[in-house]
């Protein structure tokens, strides 16, 4: 047996042969011709998808890329929903608009300067992105609360790229 080989816990392949360990491999000759393939035991676990039964309403952040993916992106970094199930890595988030008074845009998560924006976590920029370019008049406050909650999406979330996850308070404003 090869002194290097010893710890080895996994496969073997000699020259295209596979042995089931270090041990079962037959004496080689190791003179250049030997090809020698470490197959590991490792087996890839499925990812079990468990359901979640928490009712509870949440305000979700998630880093900027999530916003980017080639599929399904989200139309917002901030958004409120809930847990519907989850894996060891992931989440299955099924989320909606809502009008939060925050300093950041809820979109790109920069610092929101104009205090109407404020209100509702929207910069004026973000407002057409989102797909409200229709809105004639950006001042209109309760007109923006009622078209963020419009604004709908479901899917998978990875773990890593949830930066908030926080209860909304049941009958109170967040």
């Amino acid at each position: 047996m090869i002194k290097q080989l010893e710890n080895w816990t996994g496969k073997v392949c000699v020259n295209g042969v596979e042995y089931g360990s270090v041990g079962e491999m037959p004496t080689i000759p190791l003179d250049g011709s030997t090809v020698i393939t470490l197959i590991p035991n490792k087996v890839r676990e499925k990812a079990v998808l468990q359901e979640v039964a928490d009712d509870c309403e949440r305000v979700f952040t998630v880093r900027q890329w999530m916003t980017r993916v080639d599929n399904n992106p989200m139309p917002m970094r901030t958004m409120v929903g809930r847990v519907e199930k989850q894996t060891q890595k992931a989440v299955y988030l099924k989320l909606h608009g809502q009008a939060l008074p925050v300093i950041t845009c809820m979109r790109c998560g920069r610092t929101l300067t104009n205090p109407i924006s404020r209100h509702y976590g929207l910069g004026i920029e973000c407002i057409n992105k989102v797909g409200f370019g229709f809105l004639a008049d950006v001042t209109d406050v309760d007109l923006i609360k009622e078209a963020l909650v419009d604004v709908k999406w479901e899917g998978f979330v990875p773990k890593s790229a949830i930066l908030e996850n926080r209860v909304i308070d049941s009958g109170k404003d967040v």
